[in-house]
């Protein structure tokens, strides 16, 4: 299974801690790997990975041959780190500010959608490097999840006191999306989950991952 979110990352440990025990009950043996969205999604459609463990609905606009679970399997928020007010998505749209995001966030993409690639927006691997070119005031907007962006703005003070606003733009719910030829594991998976949230594993992976995420950032 494919995961855009590295190890050390605070959604990457959410996503492996959550799933392998999702695979542990099925008893299926579980390889995932940390690659990038287009990759990830050719790969997917070559075969060679089942699918991605998480991924905003908005995905599904982007690539609707994927099977998109029906239940979600996680509740993230994205932000608008700024040093100016920011209102709203339609804000970003007609404000000359520049903006940055990290290359994989399809609901930004989205929301940006015919404004990019251009002299004002770009596309990041790290957050922290977007918080970085915040602090240094080559840009006016960064725009991550919450759990990630949380654990670098602690993890980094004199960046976090550089950030005069910050903005929830979207609440959404993240999927697991697979090849449509693994309808019958994607039924399993559901129910796994389904089990996994009853029983309160899947908030406690949330908290585990953060503290994980943080410590590995010192």
């Amino acid at each position: 299974m494919a995961v855009l979110l590295p190890e050390n990352d605070a959604g990457g440990i959410w996503a492996r801690l959550v799933f392998n025990e999702v695979f542990k009950r099925l008893h299926t043996p579980l390889e995932i790997i940390t690659m990038p969205e287009s990759r990830s999604y050719s790969e997917v459609m070559a075969g060679h990975v089942a699918g991605e463990l998480a991924r905003a609905d908005q995905y599904a606009q982007i690539h609707p041959d994927l099977l998109r679970f029906k239940i979600p399997s996680a509740t993230i928020r994205i932000l608008a780190y700024s040093t100016v007010p920011i209102k709203d998505w339609n804000d970003l749209r007609t404000k000359n500010v520049r903006i940055d995001y990290k290359i994989g966030n399809a609901v930004a993409q989205t929301a940006l959608k015919g404004l990019e690639p251009n002299d004002r927006i770009s596309t990041l691997r790290e957050d922290l490097q977007g918080f970085k070119k915040l602090a240094s005031g080559r840009t006016e907007v960064y725009i991550g999840y919450d759990a990630s962006t949380y654990v670098i703005l602690k993890t980094h003070p004199a960046l976090a006191r550089k950030v005069k606003y910050q903005k929830v733009l979207n609440t959404f719910e993240t999927y697991t999306y697979l090849h449509p030829k693994y309808k019958d594991l994607a039924l399993q998976m559901e129910r796994t989950l389904k089990q996994l949230d009853k029983e309160g594993k899947i908030e406690k992976a949330r908290l585990v991952s953060i503290e994980k995420a943080e410590a590995s950032s010192w």
